[in-house]
């Protein structure tokens, strides 16, 4: 009863510093809202006020996916405040630092210890807390990922029940960015695993989760050819994004802005279209060049993220100003984004060392979604590095093992009543 007591006192005591250090954070940063966060908003307010994904002008619209406007429109239904909207997104780090812990707990085969020890990681690591306030949808993505992998690698029978849930979050997840689709495998790979011999239970499982996860998909793409015009898919912006990354210009976004034929498109449907077909195009042409691609999108996602602070403080469109850019507080950002990603990078090459005293079962579905990840912003699409910020915070889970073992934590025998048991 001691144990379980501490465990859960130092549970509530992590969950309340990550809350505080980025609260206090938010404070001092002030974000605005610009680029896509200004646009998320914007359809924001509109869902708000019209109940309906549209434009300004009240044209139906695909330019971005729904699932994080969603979220800022059930906000504003209470404050219209942009400190409250960050709090929002406070509230939601909240969340994933707890499922988290609870998936650190799977992955290191009911060690309540090392589920401390990664949610205090994520509590406390420099980029994850700056980019906290930014309205931006990686962190929604973030909580619905951990929420999957947490879900389906936890203890118990893998009911069918377990496995529609964890369907509806996959699409939920990938609703607010396309990149979610990487987490379908590790599902099917779990289930696989744990009906391995018994061909027919796995069959009727996958195709639970399958179509669980497919139904909100295809009723929203049905919406968009429907209202917005043949070829957009989930969203419009992915046909733009893939041409961001294939092209004979630069990669990136800021490769063919004002130059490519997709913008003189006169409909959202057309410019997606054009998007895909001058990307396949030129994949086709340079087939070398998917490696480039996948060298420069792997630079981009797991470079030193300096994204965090620098999105917080931004003023313009283009991210080059900052609010509070006195050289004295620049520096200090810089230096802390550094030496906490020079600490993680560390932790992450014990934890490869370590591997052996985690649990596959949970490890398989990390690697795969980390890879998968990987793959979707450096094969398909562009990288930019706050995109990383998903894999960023699930990293956080086997880079609890050094410091764990520093501390003297041994592998514990898993609870019977699961991590709060």
């Amino acid at each position: 009863m001691t144990k379980r007591l501490q465990f859960r006192g130092m549970f509530w005591a992590i969950l309340a510093a990550a809350v505080a250090v980025r609260a206090g954070w938010a404070l001092y940063a002030r974000p605005e809202p610009v680029s896509d966060f200004a646009d998320y908003l914007k359809i924001a307010r509109t869902m708000e006020s019209e109940h309906a994904f549209v434009r300004g002008n009240g044209e139906p619209t695909a330019i971005r996916l729904p699932g994080y406007p969603f979220f800022l429109s059930l906000l504003l239904r209470l404050s219209d405040g942009r400190f409250f909207l960050g709090a929002g997104n406070i509230a939601l780090a909240a969340a994933t630092c707890g499922l988290l812990g609870l998936f650190a707990f799977n992955l290191f085969r009911g060690s309540r210890g090392m589920a401390l020890w990664a949610m205090t990681i994520y509590a406390f690591y420099p980029p994850l807390v700056f980019y906290s306030p930014v309205l931006s949808s990686e962190q929604l993505e973030a909580f619905l990922a951990v929420w999957v992998l947490a879900a389906v690698t936890g203890p118990g029978e893998l009911t069918a029940r377990r496995l529609a849930g964890c369907g509806l979050l996959t699409a939920a997840a990938i609703l607010t960015r396309g990149s979610a689709v990487v987490l379908v495998p590790p599902v099917l790979a779990v289930a696989a695993e744990r009906f391995r011999g018994a061909p027919r239970a796995l069959a009727a499982r996958a195709a639970v989760f399958l179509v669980a996860a497919a139904l909100p998909l295809a009723a929203w793409a049905l919406r968009n050819r429907l209202l917005v015009g043949p070829g957009v898919g989930l969203s419009t912006q992915g046909g733009i994004n893939f041409h961001y990354a294939h092209n004979p210009v630069r990669y990136g976004w800021r490769a063919c802005l004002g130059s490519s034929r997709i913008w003189k498109c006169k409909e959202e449907a057309e410019m997606a279209r054009e998007g895909y077909r001058l990307g396949w195009s030129y994949i086709r042409e340079n087939p070398a060049d998917l490696l480039e691609c996948l060298r420069r999108g792997a630079a981009e996602l797991y470079g030193v993220p300096h994204y965090g602070w620098r999105w917080s403080l931004a003023e313009e469109a283009s991210g080059k100003k900052w609010k509070h850019a006195r050289p004295v507080a620049e520096r200090y950002l810089v230096k802390a984004t550094e030496d906490g990603y020079a600490v993680m990078a560390v932790l992450i090459l014990l934890a490869v060392l370590g591997f052996r005293r985690m649990d596959p079962r949970a490890l398989l579905p990390l690697a795969l979604t980390l890879l998968g990840h990987l793959i979707f912003y450096g094969l398909l699409f562009h990288g930019a590095p706050r995109y990383g910020y998903p894999a960023a915070v699930l990293l956080c889970a086997p880079a609890a093992l050094a410091p764990a073992l520093a501390a003297g934590e041994s592998k514990e025998k898993r609870p019977p009543g699961g991590i709060s048991g």
